[in-house]
């Protein structure tokens, strides 16, 4: 099963391999000189992550809180997080291994060292940045819950604002001790703009709890005013002017799209609970951008809703059908439903607008191989392993290709037999 993301993934293995290429190529020569484009490709990276970050956020926005979608949607940005800091903590750890490997042999000029040591900052603060995300976005889960069921756990709320202020602190830290300056203007803008969003949540909580019995109203108002007050003491000083009017401006807009994503949430949740029958609809009134229908279809599929998940497939094969994914995810749909038939002309489809894409060819593979067209079914799974050799792999299937255990268990004959 691909997401709308699979260039997004290619783009990131792509950028990580070219960074760790860089990085082996360091490890082999005194005379390493690629500072340049290791730099060019870890910006790459970074740049990929952000995008990919962004489109969630903007999805979870677009979806009414008391949707379970938004949850999921959490859940995904949670999930994409952790990934990046424990890849880039991993990638960070190989670097101090090769810093201490010079420092032992002290073979390697002064200049070289410094580099590395650069490079190594480079991360750890994108690390951080990534950390503080982290924090927000499981703060923003709790404020959802909170809407949806009139109460969380006041030590969960608790425990991570004040991870989060640890986290800051850190970053902090790093600015003064690695590059001697304080902590960038444009950080604190950043979260300053997040603490607003934070709070325009909680008000708006506020507001629709307003004469409902069975909510902890209470709690809510204390968790309010520790918000504003973490924005007082950020807020810029009167003297700088233009930061002020900055930072006004971009709040300002903040606010004005999450009130028009509020209004859609609003109007959804004073209706009757979204049935999987009119989830097209309501996504199509949202966006009719065909990655984020693929994508709300991914969602349902893990979930194990395929009816639902393959309208929204449909709804992005109607807004873009040149395009293999949505075909390709509609295929496993109709697989584990027991529509090999259709599953397999689906997967025609797919492999004829992307032959290079593995996920197709081993989808295609599987379904001919189902049917005992056991020759064009060799073809196509070995097509697949070529591109990428991980397709034998189970685990991998299960974890990172997110095929499920059908799919897994009719593939595995094909697998034991290329794989050999």
């Amino acid at each position: 099963m691909t997401s709308h993301k699979e260039q997004m993934v290619v783009d990131l293995q792509t950028a990580r391999q070219r960074l760790e290429e860089f990085e082996q190529d360091r490890e082999d020569s005194v005379y390493w000189d690629n500072g340049y484009w290791w730099e060019k490709a870890f910006n790459e990276l970074i740049t990929y992550e952000q995008e990919y970050v962004q489109r969630l956020i903007q999805s979870i926005d677009a979806i009414s809180s008391y949707d379970d979608n938004a949850t999921l949607y959490s859940q995904k940005l949670n999930r994409v997080l952790i990934r990046s800091i424990e890849w880039h903590t991993a990638f960070r750890q190989s670097l101090d291994q090769t810093l201490a490997h010079w420092n032992a042999t002290e073979t390697i000029s002064h200049s070289t060292c410094q580099l590395l040591i650069t490079h190594i900052a480079y991360i750890n603060e994108h690390i951080l940045f990534q950390g503080i995300r982290l924090k927000q976005v499981r703060l923003e889960q709790l404020e959802r819950r909170r809407r949806q069921t009139g109460n969380i756990d006041l030590s969960s709320w608790r425990l991570i604002w004040d991870e989060l202020q640890i986290v800051l602190n850190e970053q902090n830290q790093f600015y003064t001790e690695v590059y001697e300056i304080t902590l960038p203007e444009h950080l604190t803008i950043k979260h300053l703009v997040w603490l607003e969003r934070m709070y325009a949540i909680q008000r708006e909580t506020l507001q629709l709890w307003d004469g409902q019995p069975n909510v902890n109203a209470k709690q809510l108002q204390h968790d309010i005013h520790m918000v504003e007050r973490s924005i007082k003491e950020l807020q810029p000083k009167e003297h700088h002017s233009w930061l002020s009017r900055l930072v006004a401006g971009l709040i300002g807009m903040m606010l004005f799209i999450f009130t028009l994503y509020s209004l859609w949430g609003s109007i959804s949740a004073s209706s009757s609970p979204l049935q999987d029958q009119i989830a097209v609809p309501i996504a199509t009134a949202l966006s009719n951008d065909s990655q984020l229908l693929n994508e709300q279809g991914i969602l349902f599929l893990q979930e194990g809703r395929c009816d639902t998940a393959i309208q929204y497939f449909e709804a992005a094969i109607t807004v873009k059908p040149e395009w293999y994914e949505p075909f390709n995810n509609k295929a496993f749909c109709l697989y584990d439903q027991g529509h090999v038939t259709e599953a397999t002309e689906a997967w025609r489809i797919a492999v004829a607008l992307a032959p290079q894409s593995p996920d197709a060819n081993a989808g295609l593979g599987m379904a001919l191989y189902s049917i005992g067209e056991a020759h064009e079914a060799t073809q196509h799974y070995s097509v697949a392993i070529g591109l990428r050799p991980e397709y034998v792999n189970e685990e991998w299937l299960r974890n990172e290709a997110w095929w499920s255990e059908q799919a897994i268990e009719a593939s595995r004959p094909l697998r034991v037999t290329l794989g050999e």
